[in-house]
């Protein structure tokens, strides 16, 4: 029950356990701590009693808790506060089995735990046991240290990975090595102003790219703003576009790489500057926030961000001026 129950805390979040390569752990100070060396004798060499000859059990003492510990965990993702806090509140309500409290942090978003993340490992100290990061960032974070392999720790917990689709597997795996825990995921959207764009028919969203290419100028000719802002500085919301013209962002034999080496893709993103350049489609470095509210204000037509945004723009429409609001 403990470790099912600790697992669930796991699961939502990203972890980070080792703070250098070879670390089996660390305390909540940010100080790291060796993993313990098992001893090995004539008894427990080769056969273990009970066990298929040749085959030997494994030892997983040193992921037990015993004794009170508390951990810190670094969250983002703005308006998902009150989700982790709870999270947490139900956790910490089982401190007396799991002998392990948790100090939880908001951060604010995901390039703020990744560049305070890199500035405590500088540091080597005000480390987190636990963070929130983007997939693509972690097998960085893997080959140069700063997250360890928790492949063994899973096993410990009797944690299951096939349960999980392959696409969450795939993305928290680097060679044999299990480097982090899935915790969410959210696919890339366009939000569109319906009702400015249905004054023009242009409120039918294109589906092909050169539909994307034709629609963008008519409705930047019809209204003056761009049809769609895009965010340059979040390189998640072009995966699917990526994938679409033959590239990825992860290179499928070293994740540490990305893959954009297709003709076709060189070709459509000099396409897309071409429309940025005649004014139809705005490359922001803004950041989403920014972009968002701009969209809110009718200043352009789309954006792209992901799917999770899409509640909390409809209460931001509801809490806006009747005459301020349009259909998403």
């Amino acid at each position: 029950m403990k470790n099912k129950k600790l697992l669930a805390l796991l699961l939502a979040m990203v972890m980070v356990l080792g703070t250098l390569a070879g670390c089996g752990g660390k305390t909540s100070g940010g100080e790291t701590t060796k993993a313990p060396e098992k001893e090995t004798t004539e008894e427990t060499a080769g056969e273990t009693v009970g066990q298929t000859e040749g085959e030997t059990e494994p030892d997983y003492s040193m992921y037990k808790v015993t004794e009170p510990i508390e951990i810190t965990f670094w969250h983002a993702i703005k308006g998902n506060d009150k989700f982790w806090q709870g999270m947490v509140e139900e956790f910490n309500k089982l401190s007396a089995e799991t002998n392990v409290t948790v100090v939880a942090m908001s951060v604010g978003s995901m390039p703020n735990c990744k560049t305070q993340l890199d500035a405590a490992h500088q540091a080597r100290q005000g480390l987190p046991a636990v963070v929130t990061i983007n997939c693509p960032a972690t097998p960085m974070y893997y080959k140069n240290g700063v997250i360890t392999d928790l492949t063994e720790l899973m096993a410990a917990n009797g944690y299951d990975f096939s349960n999980l689709l392959d696409g969450y597997v795939n993305q928290v795996s680097y060679d044999d090595a299990i480097i982090a825990m899935p915790f969410g995921c959210t696919a890339t959207v366009y939000y569109y102003n319906r009702t400015e764009l249905a004054k023009h028919n242009l409120d039918q969203f294109p589906t092909t790219w050169d539909e994307f290419k034709t629609w963008s100028k008519a409705v930047y000719e019809a209204t003056g703003k761009p049809a769609v802002t895009m965010d340059g500085t979040n390189g998640n919301f072009f995966y699917n576009l990526l994938l679409n013209f033959g590239g990825d962002m992860i290179d499928k034999e070293d994740p540490t790489k990305t893959a954009f080496a297709s003709d076709n893709l060189v070709l459509r993103m000099k396409e897309l500057k071409e429309l940025v350049d005649a004014g139809y489609v705005e490359w922001s470095i803004d950041g989403k926030d920014l972009i968002a509210n701009k969209w809110l204000n009718g200043d352009t037509m789309t954006l792209n961000v992901a799917s999770d945004y899409y509640e909390d723009y409809l209460t931001i429409m509801k809490d806006l001026p009747e005459a301020d609001r349009f259909e998403i």
